[in-house]
């Protein structure tokens, strides 16, 4: 079996990774301003880019659909840039959960655009999400 074609095993690879990555944010920025770690950040993701698919990248310019990838790499910048200054502001025990709620608004977004289904279950884990965040946040 090819690990990296299971979704299963790269959902877990990427928890495993984000943890790691909010972990090294709030090292480094006991070390370092947020801007410098932001920074750092970018850098370091546009290298890994590199290594992992030299010889793979191709962009489509010619679609009107690329907007929507440039639209995921403005949203996540922001989002890091945000994210990046709160935990200069906050505890990462407290900064690291609440910031991990925006999978609630993927998947309204998701829902509500995409069409795809929110079942009672998905309800029932957002709501659990949420209640995990304020425990953990407390």
């Amino acid at each position: 079996m090819n690990f990296l074609n299971d979704w299963r095993f790269l959902s877990v690879m990427a928890i495993i990774t984000w943890g790691l990555w909010g972990f090294f944010s709030k090292l480094s920025e006991n070390y370092v301003d947020w801007k410098s770690t932001y920074a750092l950040f970018c850098v370091s993701v546009l290298v890994l880019i590199l290594i992992i698919s030299p010889k793979s990248i191709v962009v489509c310019w010619q679609s009107r659909h690329c907007i929507y990838g440039l639209a995921a790499g403005i949203s996540c910048g922001l989002g890091c840039y945000f994210f990046y200054r709160a935990l200069s502001k906050g505890n990462a025990s407290a900064v690291i959960p609440i910031t991990s709620l925006y999978v609630i608004v993927s998947v309204v977004l998701v829902a509500l655009f995409l069409k795809e289904p929110i079942t009672w279950k998905n309800v029932c884990g957002i709501f659990s999400a949420i209640v995990a965040v304020v425990l953990l946040s407390i």
